[in-house]
């Protein structure tokens, strides 16, 4: 090469930026491993310093004074209920309102935590940014001017072969005789360190030179220079700045508070305590340094790997690793090791596609630090949002769910498309051994080791189960959507995680705080009939349509289920292109999203049509004495049969959810999850819509036996029959689909096996073949969604009541508009008797200068029967008082009123009286949002009127 050539770098060859592509394809395994790493030291660290801050004499005077001065505010909090209305009316008010008192004890506290992971951070971070002044003085590391313009164009051309996009700072290490190097240096400033002993091989042994420089040089290719160094510092920040202090607080407890008092009589002081927490801290110690060694494991391999297909075939990588010679180090030390073997390394340089392969350890990490992450926050955050817990438990949720689930998902993704000997075994390992880790990880918690939390926990076998069911569903649609999309960019892939991610986060939420609480286990049946219980089916059929499970009610409750699930099945049609139509003579199968929807309103008209022919069957098989609607439904009353007939529609519903689901799966061979939800999201779509049928036939036929009878459609407001009907509806057909996905997918590969093989599968794709119409697939698709997101919309304002609720008691509770939604008083009619109205619709306000006002607007009216007659008193007008409220009764005075009332009996007005002046105290309790005013003989149940 002449003089004037090697002043440019020639281009890289097609062959070697094919295989750099394909290696820079695989993602650099150090990122998830520090990620880790960050993780499981922020969990830690967090309650290492919470203790710190009770250690301090200052700050735990201040939280403990906090704490007492709540618990003497509130006894009633300490005091157990004995019985529902007790707890409604005293317990949970009192714990709501001790919550919000101890806030600023927590807030000072998380202040203390805070500053202190800032501290830790920062020397983190003053320790990274060191390094490279560390190295190359511990080193004796110059810079290195490469004066010989034949060796600069060759390192410029091993960058550009590499794909650095600008050269590092090249340094000499003079005095090793070695033929090494070494990476260093932040993303802004890269360093390059050579051996003086490999400058000879440029002219002895170029290709291995060559080798060795583009291993180096891989390392910042990746960004696994920086990462590593950053690993090192976050290890000796977390040893420096929380474990060397937590033992030294563990062995002199009161160091802050009297440090030269220390005696041998505290070593021993809660010695079990000690023992619990110093096991715990040294497991998440080794670790913590196990995931360290393993990020600086895996970065030899990533850059052995880039380097040999940034060389090419004429890579001496091999030769260079072969010829070295490692001592033997048992088995059990291999993880102590910060380099691969040997045998490691080739293994990589002749098949990099390992590299993609995420093994059982470490998702088992994963789970563990998902865990660490969940219980030691969760012991601070959610306090800091009292009394609504449950924001605090999603802010901890949401970073957990997407740790675990974007992890879970580039583990899948990439065991389909690399997925080297018995595929099935490493990816349906993955999902257990992530939940393993997520077990094992709570127990070794700091948190859960003061309180004595067993190891091994077999109280909560429902709660692992249904997170292990969890973590296998989202699995399985991981696979197939890994295995149906095309991804040449990545772009499916991100959208896949982001969508798993936003969908499980509500199921895991829902999750989180009911395990080991009980809820997993509490599962009701519905009340015995009124009348009819005696008629066995039928009691039946009131039991098992009005099944209950509590964590169900739940999700039910929340709005952001299904919005998720729609996600589901929406965003793999808009990535295969479901607008699009065109002939595919080979290859896949088309994705068959009509034929999803085709399944799924043929299930929903049969829900339609079992409703029809339902009001039929009542009339013939039951008695009119037993379909008759009681006077005086309240909340409270038993099933009655209206209730019951509509239970059992809304339940064959779910039923038919999980029939369309098993049908679509076990027809079609892509996308099965996403196809089963559709189906089934369709088919409670269509039922719900065509509860108007059923309604309308139960009301010509007169079933329950009304005296006018009405053959008209009823009125349902479109917010009811969404977020009342379809949005239970759908979620509890989601859980029925699931296990029906698999069911009808087993069975279709069972016949295909036995029946049909290899024949029936060409059969199955011929037919799908057939073309469709993608607008009108589109066009229902997006029906579809709008109708499952309308239905989540609906219930936002009571969702919002659960994330931000009202003041819980005492006065403050009181200012603002109030409607009644339920009066019931008893009223003395002298010789006639007594009897017992019902009412609703005025409105009481209360004002925050005293005075209050019940407003009877154009017009309310109370009814009730007595001695077979229907008595009705209808209020007009309004009553203005002033009120003092204390915690638990309203007294009011000055009493005024204008207006009046009048009262009818069976139609016929008997008489008009002017409104009353005199008010009896009322007892009240608020819960969330809603008023409970009693006293002698009455009873009202009001809800804040906002806006």
């Amino acid at each position: 090469m002449s003089v004037a050539d090697a002043g440019t770098a020639p281009a890289a060859s097609p062959d070697t930026a094919d295989a750099r592509q394909r290696v820079a394809d695989i993602p650099s395994g150090t990122g998830m491993r520090f990620l880790l790493l960050v993780a499981a030291v922020l969990a830690t660290s967090t309650v290492i310093f919470t203790w710190a801050y009770l250690a301090s004499p200052g700050r735990a005077q201040f939280f403990h004074d906090t704490i007492d001065t709540c618990d003497k505010r509130y006894p009633d909090m300490r005091m157990k209920a004995a019985t529902t209305t007790e707890f409604l009316e005293r317990q949970a008010p009192a714990e709501r309102e001790w919550a919000r008192c101890v806030v600023p004890a927590f807030q000072d506290e998380a202040a203390w935590v805070g500053v202190q992971l800032a501290a830790e951070t920062g020397l983190a971070g003053v320790l990274y940014a060191l390094h490279p002044w560390w190295l190359r003085r511990r080193r004796g590391l110059v810079t290195f001017d490469v004066d010989n313009p034949a060796l600069a164009a060759e390192l410029r051309r091993l960058c550009t072969d590499v794909g650095l996009d600008r050269e590092p700072a090249w340094l000499l290490a003079p005095f090793s005789t070695g033929t090494g190097g070494l990476a260093f240096g932040t993303r802004r400033r890269r360093y390059v360190s050579l051996d003086a002993g490999l400058l000879t091989r440029w002219t002895t042994d170029r290709p291995a030179f060559r080798a060795v420089v583009l291993h180096e040089l891989a390392h910042h290719r990746h960004g696994d220079a920086g990462r590593t160094y950053a690993t090192i510092a976050v290890w000796w920040a977390f040893v420096a700045a929380a474990v060397v202090p937590y033992l030294l607080f563990l062995v002199h407890p009161w160091l802050l508070t009297r440090p030269l008092s220390w005696s041998p009589a505290s070593l021993v002081m809660d010695w079990g305590l000690k023992l619990r927490v110093l096991v715990a801290l040294a497991i998440l110690t080794v670790a913590v340094y196990l995931i360290r060694n393993a990020v600086l494991r895996v970065r030899e391999t990533y850059a052995d790997a880039a380097a040999a297909a940034a060389a090419g075939p004429d890579s001496a990588l091999a030769r260079v690793l072969g010829a070295h010679r490692e001592p033997a180090v048992p088995a059990w030390r291999a993880p102590l090791r910060t380099h691969p073997t040997v045998a490691q390394r080739l293994a990589v340089v002749a098949d990099p596609a390992g590299l993609a392969r995420t093994g059982g350890w470490e998702m088992f990490a994963a789970g563990l630090t998902g865990a660490l992450l969940a219980v030691n926050l969760g012991n601070l955050v959610p306090n800091l949002f009292a009394p609504s817990v449950l924001t605090g438990d999603a802010l901890i949720c949401l970073p957990v769910v997407a740790l675990l689930v974007g992890l879970l998902t580039i583990a899948v993704w990439h065991a389909t498309a690399r997925p080297g000997p018995r595929p099935w075994l490493r990816r349906w390992s993955l999902p257990v051994a992530l939940v393993a880790g997520f077990v094992a990880g709570t127990p070794l918690s700091l948190v859960m080791s003061a309180i004595g939390y067993p190891l091994v926990n077999w109280a909560q076998p429902v709660s692992l189960g249904l997170l292990l069911a969890g973590a296998l569903t989202v699995t399985g649609y991981l696979l197939s959507a890994s295995r149906s999309l095309p991804d040449p960019s990545g772009r499916a892939r991100r959208a896949v995680l982001v969508t798993a991610v936003v969908a499980v986060f509500p199921w895991f939420l829902i999750w989180f705080g009911a395990r080991g609480t009980g809820m997993d286990t509490a599962l009701i049946i519905g009340d015995r009939p009124v009348p009819g219980g005696d008629i066995g089916w039928y009691a039946a059929l009131a039991h098992w349509t009005r099944l209950l499970y509590v964590p169900l009610t739940e999700l039910e409750n929340d709005s952001f289920i299904l919005p998720g699930l729609a996600l589901l099945w929406a965003v793999p049609a808009v990535l295969s292109g479901v607008w699009r139509r065109r002939p595919r003579p080979s290859g896949p199968a088309p994705i068959r999203w009509a034929f999803a929807v085709g399944v799924g309103a043929v299930a929903g008209l049969a829900v339609i049509g079992f409703g029809i022919a339902e009001p039929f069957l009542a009339r013939e098989l039951l008695p009119v004495a037993i379909r008759r609607t009681p006077a005086n439904v309240t909340v409270d009353s038993p099933p009655f049969y209206a209730y019951v007939a509509e239970n059992t529609y809304l339940s064959a519903a779910v039923v038919a959810q999980g029939v369309a689901a098993a049908v679509t799966a076990a027809r079609s061979t892509r996308l099965r999850p996403s196809l089963a939800l559709l189906a089934s999201a369709t088919t409670g779509t269509v039922a719900i819509l065509g509860m108007f049928a059923f309604w309308t036939t139960a009301r010509c036929l007169n079933v329950a036996g009304n005296p006018v009878r009405r053959c008209r459609p009823p009125w349902v407001p479109p917010s009811e029959l969404s977020g009342v009907y379809l949005h239970p509806v759908l979620i509890r057909g989601v859980v029925v689909a699931v296990p029906a996905t698999l069911i009808g997918a087993g069975l279709a590969a069972w016949h295909r096996r036995v029946r049909g093989g290899r024949a029936g599968v060409a059969r199955h794709t011929a037919r799908a073949r057939r073309p469709r119409s993608a607008v009108a697939t589109t066009v229902a698709l997006g029906v579809v969604f709008v109708l499952v997101v309308s239905a989540a919309v609906v219930r936002i304002p009571a969702v919002y009541r659960a994330w931000v609720p009202a003041d819980l008691t005492g006065p403050k509770c009181l200012t603002g508009t109030w409607v009644e939604l339920d009066h019931r008083v008893d009223r003395d009619f002298g010789a006639a008797g007594k009897a017992r109205f019902a009412g609703s619709g005025a409105v009481q306000t209360f004002g925050a200068d005293g005075t209050a006002v019940l407003d009877y607007g154009s017009g309310v009216t109370e009814s009730a029967r007595l001695n077979g007659h229907r008595v009705q008193i209808a209020f007009l007008g309004h009553v203005t008082t002033r009120y003092r409220a204390t915690d638990e009764r309203i007294d009011y005075r000055d009493v005024s009123a204008s207006g009046g009332y009048a009262v009818g009996v069976d139609g016929r007005v008997v008489g008009t009286y002017p409104l009353g002046t005199s008010f009896t105290p009322d007892q009240y309790t608020c819960i969330n949002g809603y008023l409970h005013e009693n006293g002698p003989g009455y009873q009202i149940l009001l809800k804040r009127r906002r806006g």
